[in-house]
């Protein structure tokens, strides 16, 4: 476990700042990872900042939120989840560092010799710009001219035009290209109802067809092919009724979804006629 320090902030005329912290400022990705479940970095900072913390749950929640996505697709609520939970790192990895630092622009100062040391060590003095060069450079070079450019986007600067922005003005770039990134994903993720309903006929002729061959195997009797045949059957029909009031009239389908179609019903219907074979065998 990292030494945690109690860096005093002073500045006159306001009440001193205690920031309980690791040495090196900056958390681990696995203690920022740990602070998502077990704390909030803006619960170590005395007296309270409040806006920091309430800042630190929504975006624990957005976690929960970003689960919203699913409902569209899969991968586009994957990559929500993971989009929400690298903010939540970052967040949580730099806070200390980046509030730090906004004090001591502020005014305020850190007296203890020891504790300026390792502040100045971890860059917490350089300039935004000076820090930002030494981060990029710490990175590998595709990370590093991926976030070289998303700096260089501006909607940094409008967010800090908006005051209900400001606090998050430092993010806005990345938060953009998040969107940007969910969008495009559900544009190319997004299946029609009528592409849907063929996946799921396929899904279902595939068990059809895995229950047919164990019993031409001798896996399984011809009486148990059967039970689970009429029930793939069963939810074939329901399956049907569903997308008829979903779907409405599928016959609007393109080309490419009617020759679709045509190749499903056709290995269907030359499962019904393996399943004839078996019968008339005499497998049961």
């Amino acid at each position: 476990m990292a030494k945690k320090i109690e860096v005093i902030l002073k500045k006159d005329g306001s009440e001193d700042i205690t920031v309980t912290c690791p040495e090196k400022v900056k958390l681990s990705v696995p203690s920022a990872l740990l602070a998502i479940k077990f704390g909030l970095p803006p619960a170590d900072v005395k007296p309270v900042q409040v806006k920091d913390v309430v800042k630190c749950i929504i975006l624990f929640f957005a976690i929960f939120a970003a689960c919203i996505f699913f409902t569209v697709s899969v991968p586009l609520g994957i990559i929500a989840v993971i989009i929400a939970f690298v903010a939540n790192i970052i967040y949580n990895q730099n806070y200390f560092f980046n509030f730090i630092r906004k004090k001591i622009a502020e005014g305020y100062t850190v007296e203890n010799e020891e504790h300026k040391n390792l502040l100045q060590a971890a860059g917490v003095f350089e300039t935004n710009q000076g820090a930002s060069s030494s981060q990029s450079k710490s990175l590998p070079p595709v990370l590093s001219k991926v976030t070289g450019a998303i700096n260089k986007l501006p909607f940094n600067s409008f967010a800090t035009k908006i005051p209900v922005l400001q606090n998050f003005s430092k993010y806005a770039n990345y938060i953009v290209c998040g969107l940007a990134v969910i969008l495009i994903v559900s544009l190319f993720s997004f299946k029609s109802p009528v592409d849907s309903m063929l996946d799921d006929t396929e899904a279902i002729a595939r068990k059809m067809t895995t229950v047919i061959e164990k019993c031409e195997n001798g896996n399984i009797s011809y009486s148990e092919m059967e039970v689970k045949y009429i029930q793939l059957a069963s939810e074939l029909t329901e399956l049907q009724k569903k997308y008829d009031e979903d779907v409405g009239n599928i016959s609007n389908m393109n080309d490419k979804q009617k020759k679709r179609a045509r190749k499903i019903q056709k290995e269907l219907e030359n499962l019904s006629l393996r399943v004839a074979g078996l019968q008339m065998q005499g497998w049961y």
